[in-house]
């Protein structure tokens, strides 16, 4: 990670992500955008930036907010959990917007999603973004079993300046997150 990161944490949670960043990077980054759709996980994301450092809170933009391929209002299910989800049996509306419409302006350098199975129709409302090749992306795939190989060719039919790595981080592929790296961010040139 570079000190001028630009982090982008689209579904934060309740700042989980935020939190092993912060306490890797300190306050060695230069902006962070969290995006958390679901109410009750975007109240215990709030509670807990309450109790960072005023220099790192100046530094952090959040968003309840969805991301999607268009601008929309959806079902979601909201249980304040990471299980979480669009979801027609929902009880509350989330507004969705796509990605490149809210970064409109700002040139990510690092953009994990974790969006419980939306993953695919984030990355259709990112195209400006995967076509600029700036970032590192890290997405879930393990939400549904078909992600493991569409992420990945869905980004390459977008652009071909990334480079594809899996890592599992349990058993079973569960964790399994596809790192996309822009072939000029890769070390010793891989």
């Amino acid at each position: 990670l570079r000190d001028d990161e630009i982090f982008i944490d689209v579904g934060a949670y309740d700042g989980d992500s935020i939190r092993a960043f912060i306490n890797r990077k300190e306050s060695e980054f230069r902006q962070l955008i969290a995006l958390e759709p679901d109410p009750q996980s975007y109240i215990k994301l709030k509670n807990y930036l309450a109790n960072i450092s005023p220099d790192i809170l100046a530094k952090i933009t959040t968003y309840n907010l969805a991301v999607g391929e268009v601008r929309q209002w959806n079902k979601f299910m909201s249980t304040g959990a990471v299980t979480s989800d669009i979801n027609d049996a929902g009880l509350v509306e989330v507004e969705c917007i796509p990605l490149d419409e809210i970064l409109n302006g700002v040139t990510p350098t690092y953009i994990k999603m974790d969006i419980e199975g939306a993953e695919l129709s984030a990355l259709a409302g990112a195209r400006q973004i995967i076509r600029k090749a700036s970032a590192i992306w890290s997405i879930c795939l393990y939400h549904k079993q078909e992600h493991v190989w569409k992420v990945p060719l869905f980004m390459a039919s977008v652009s071909d300046s990334y480079k594809y790595f899996l890592r599992r981080y349990a058993e079973d592929c569960w964790e399994s997150v596809c790192y996309a790296v822009p072939k000029n961010r890769i070390a010793g040139g891989i």
